[in-house]
This record gives structure tokens, sequence and C-alpha cells, in this order.
């Protein structure tokens, strides 16, 4: 009778060591469930919102904007100044890796600002004022001439002694996110833009400056973001 036993247990073995392997293996895939959940999170709470940054534009002027020239639109210097303040808080800090200003006229872009040389870091709770110089020869695709704009430009500085733009930027931006077991940085692809920038121009001094006041750059859409 001893050896019915003795097999009884011998094939009980396999079972028990089944049953434990199938438990480690739960443990395990809880135990990753809860990583992935907690770096969803993380990037949910801490990743950059619509609505993190607030832009002005406290001025723009320019330069040299004559009725002799041809092409006064692209032969004038445009200068904004703008303030980009950081509304983080918990010590994230914002980084503006790229930084494309475009000028329109009749949804025509006709001058550009170069890119900042180094990269905007913001601290939380911070600002920092920006200024941008537009030429034609900064555009990507080069100086361009469009003589039918700037006709109408020049028509419609005569008959009020104004001309309307418009402005569009585009911010790559990074933020640092809380350091923690998920550490690691945001990418974010944002545009903003102003539709409408009155113009005013000085009389006898060919200069011109930005009529209204501070205007606060709407944001127009997120394109892409992902985490690096």
């Amino acid at each position: 009778m001893v050896a019915p036993e003795t097999n009884y247990i011998h094939h009980q073995v396999p079972q028990v060591t089944i049953t434990k392997v199938v438990l480690s293996l739960l443990a395990v895939l809880g135990f990753v469930l809860y990583l992935f959940a907690g770096l969803v999170y993380m990037s949910e709470t801490y990743s950059p919102k619509p609505r993190s940054l607030k832009v002005l534009l406290h001025s723009l002027t320019t330069s040299n904007f004559h009725l002799k020239s041809r092409q006064p639109l692209n032969a004038s210097e445009w200068e904004s100044t703008i303030t980009i303040k950081n509304y983080h808080a918990d010590n994230i800090k914002i980084l503006i890796n790229s930084l494309e200003s475009v000028l329109y006229y009749k949804d025509k872009a006709f001058s550009c600002a170069s890119q900042p040389k180094v990269p905007i870091r913001i601290q939380s709770h911070k600002q920092r004022t920006v200024n941008l110089i537009f030429k034609n020869s900064s555009c990507p695709d080069g100086p361009s001439s469009n003589p039918a704009l700037n006709d109408e430009a020049i028509r419609e500085r005569c008959r009020s002694g104004r001309v309307r733009l418009s402005m569009q930027m585009k911010m790559v931006l990074a933020s640092d996110i809380i350091r923690s077991p998920f550490s690691g940085r945001f990418s974010v692809l944002d545009y903003r833009y102003l539709e409408a920038l009155h113009i005013e121009f000085v009389h006898g001094i060919r200069k011109g400056r930005l009529v209204g006041g501070d205007v606060q750059m709407k944001r127009n859409s997120t394109l892409s973001s992902h985490a690096y």
C-alpha cells in the first residue's frame, strides 16, 4: 500500500509548481500594468497643457516703408517684441527649441523672423521677453517678389495711413517632467497666430507702429506631441 501513496504524491508536485508559476506571472503582469498606468498618469498630469503658455505681443514696428519703393513689404525691416510666460507649477521649466514667425499680408507670407541663436529657457511662473527681426531674406524659401501685393499695401497705406497684417508663430517646446522613475521630457509642436494687426504709419518719417496695445497670441492647433 506504500507504493500507491508515493505515486499519488509524485503526481501532485507538478500541479503545485504550475500554480506557483501562474501566480508569479500574474504578479509580474500586474506590476508592469501598474508602472504603465503610472507613466500615463505622469505624462497626462505634468506634460504641457493647451494653456500652459501665454504669449503677448507688445509691439510691432517697421522702418523704411515708403511709397517710392515698389516693394515696401519686402524692403522694410519689421521688429516685434513679445513676452512668453510659463504658467506651469512644481518647477517645471519650458524650453523653446525652435521659434518660427511669419508676417502675412492678404493671407500671403512676405517676411520672416530669423530663429533665436540659442534655445529660450523659461522657469516655472517666469516670463521672457523676445525681440524678433523680420526680413524678407529670412524666409526659408528665400526672398520673394509680389508686385501686385506690394501695390495693394501702398494703396492701403495712402488711403488710411495703416496697413493690416497678420502674424503666425510656430514653436517647438520641451518641458521637464517632475523627477521620478518616469522622468523625462515632453515635446510639443504648437501654432499661435494673430488674425489682424493694424500698423499705423507716422507721416514723413516712413515708420509704423502697432495700434491697440498688447495683443495676446491665440492658439491655433497642437499638431503633434511625444515623450522622449
